[in-house]
């Protein structure tokens, strides 16, 4: 029988970090921002995007040409290649959860980009082709209470997500499926994923204790009998970095795109509310290329990704 710490240090030694979801979420993206507490969503463009915090920077946009001011940059569909005309608007500047961001649907140039920040600053517009819109004239411009709605929205579609990081309560949520004994003994080496799991317990990292409970992945015995040269260091570690943490009752916790087609081996998922979602493949009841394609979208990741490519 192996020794289950050596076992456990080769591992972890050997163990080469995984380039995760390298098409997903970029600057740039045009795409649908989803209200938390509705089905009704808007077009924004994704500024920056802040990966290890689950959350990005995006402007909302509109196509109201005759509405734009002065610090709302024109993309006019007759003097570009997009299929609409866009307003972008830098005064309606905010955070959201990457969760909330939906279709990916158009992408702006890098001198669109850079034509953002000119009009934000008052500088002059560095694609010719665009241009920004008249000062407001006051509270009797016709386009006042435009504005002030367009507020209202951006406000709305980032509200959870600027309270949570003021609060710093932005953290990773781990899908409890991933540690499916069932699941895990149909794999062709769950001895690979096991050791992705065990790296990404590091900081704040959450998981559903009562759903774990119900897949066994709390039972040392288990474990044990799963894997009788490292069991019980995988259930020592589960308990040490991640069960203690969460301890703590899930607050807000929401279904995502990730709690559909799920097997029934894995269980529920429920997210907290802004948390990054670190999963896996098999949990999902549809082929790996359309998971791997759904967690792209979601920027979820993956601890089986190097398996399944």
């Amino acid at each position: 029988m192996a020794d289950s710490n050596s076992w456990l240090d080769d591992a972890l030694r050997n163990f080469k970090p995984i380039e995760r979801n390298p098409q997903g979420i970029a600057s740039g993206q045009i795409r649908t921002v989803g209200f938390s507490n509705s089905d009704f969503s808007r077009m924004c463009v994704v500024l920056e995007v802040h990966s290890a915090t689950n959350y990005c920077e995006v402007m909302l946009i509109h196509h109201e040409e005759e509405m734009a001011t002065d610090v709302d940059l024109v993309i006019s569909s007759d003097e570009s290649d997009h299929f609409h005309t866009m307003v972008i608007q830098t005064d309606c500047h905010s955070v959201v959860f990457l969760l909330q961001l939906g279709e990916h649907v158009d992408n702006l140039t890098p001198e669109e980009m850079e034509s953002i920040r000119c009009a934000k600053s008052g500088r002059d517009l560095v694609d010719k082709n665009l241009y920004t819109g008249m000062p407001m004239a006051g509270r009797l411009d016709f386009r006042w209470q435009f504005k002030v709605h367009e507020g209202d929205s951006i406000r709305a579609l980032s509200n959870d997500c600027v309270n949570a990081l003021l609060k710093g309560s932005v953290q990773t949520f781990l899908d409890p499926g991933i540690f499916s004994l069932e699941l895990l003994s149909q794999l062709e080496d769950p001895t690979a994923v096991l050791v992705d799991v065990i790296d990404s317990l590091s900081g704040k990292v959450v998981s559903d204790p009562f759903v774990l409970n119900e897949l066994g992945a709390l039972n040392k015995e288990q474990w044990v009998k799963f894997d009788p040269a490292v069991g019980d260091q995988i259930h020592a570690m589960l308990q040490m970095k991640l069960l203690e943490q969460s301890l703590v009752p899930i607050k807000e916790a929401v279904t995502v795109p990730w709690s559909l087609n799920r097997k029934e081996e894995a269980g529920p998922l429920r997210v907290p509310q802004g948390a990054k979602v670190i999963t896996a493949t098999f949990t999902k009841n549809i082929a790996k290329g359309e998971a791997i394609a759904e967690s792209e979208i979601y920027n979820y990741d993956l601890v089986d990704a190097r398996s399944v490519r």
